[in-house]
């Protein structure tokens, strides 16, 4: 046994070369859009949820304040693909950078998992007021939610948890319109958390998978627990004009029914 994992560790590099990889794909979706669920789904298959998650956090929060070029982070995606060899990820942290995962691995399909932004934005605070923050997320919390650009008001709006109002609902619209205009329709396919159990046969037959092989009961295996509602005390008509604000025309365009 001793003697097998030493072959696997000396493997491991060149595993890119010696085992045959069914399929590559990625969702992409922001945090506590249901991204631990899609990964669950496939379990059958060699799979990570945020696979090295710190590392991946420094080399994208790298290109993004200036210290390291968009060349240097797809060939950093390039290697680390060619490292982990993984058929599918689910990650965040990926959809932050998906112009250089695209070109980095070139041949992968996109699931863009999409929230409504009023239950994403009450998830999200409610995790980071209960969850411990781990090594490289508080730098990349301040990337996400720190700044907003166009904001209208000044940069007044209340800030919970640390951060403003605009700056949770302007993330949520940046990362998923960057998404969406960086991965042409064919490799793409919105789902919805809340019908991620209904597009189960959808998700197989986009990644080109039998659907018998996907673990249906996992579509919703992380469901938060009841909180109190992070956003009680803030007059409701001023967040509805702030989520208009940031994500009125993503709203039209990703959860008006056709």
């Amino acid at each position: 046994m001793k003697a097998l994992r030493s072959v696997r560790r000396a493997l491991r590099p060149h595993h890119h070369l010696v085992v045959r990889r069914r399929f590559v794909a990625f969702c992409v979706g922001a945090g506590k859009t249901g991204t631990t669920s899609i990964a669950r789904m496939f379990s059958s298959y060699r799979v990570a949820h945020e696979a090295d998650a710190g590392e991946t956090i420094d080399h994208v929060l790298a290109r993004a304040n200036g210290r390291s070029s968009d060349r240097e982070l797809v060939e950093f995606f390039a290697k680390r693909d060619r490292r982990l060899w993984l058929e599918f990820e689910s990650s965040q942290i990926l959809g932050s950078a998906i112009d250089s995962l695209a070109e980095a691995v070139p041949d992968a399909r996109y699931i863009l998992t999409v929230r409504e932004p009023r239950s994403w934005m009450r998830s999200t605070l409610n995790h980071l007021q209960t969850q411990p923050i781990r090594r490289g997320w508080s730098d990349y919390a301040d990337h996400r939610f720190g700044t907003q650009e166009g904001a209208s008001d000044g940069g007044t709006t209340p800030r919970i948890r640390g951060y403003s109002i605009d700056g949770y609902l302007s993330y949520w619209a940046r990362h998923n319109r960057t998404v969406l205009d960086t991965i042409p329709p064919s490799r793409l396919l919105v789902v919805r958390t809340s019908r991620i159990s209904e597009r189960i046969g959808a998700i197989a037959a986009f990644v080109g998978v039998p659907v018998d092989t996907l673990d249906a009961a996992a579509a919703h295996a992380r469901r938060s627990p009841a909180y109190a509602d992070p956003l009680t005390g803030i007059d409701p008509d001023f967040i509805e004009a702030r989520v208009e604000y940031w994500c009125g025309d993503l709203l039209d365009e990703l959860f008006t029914e056709t």
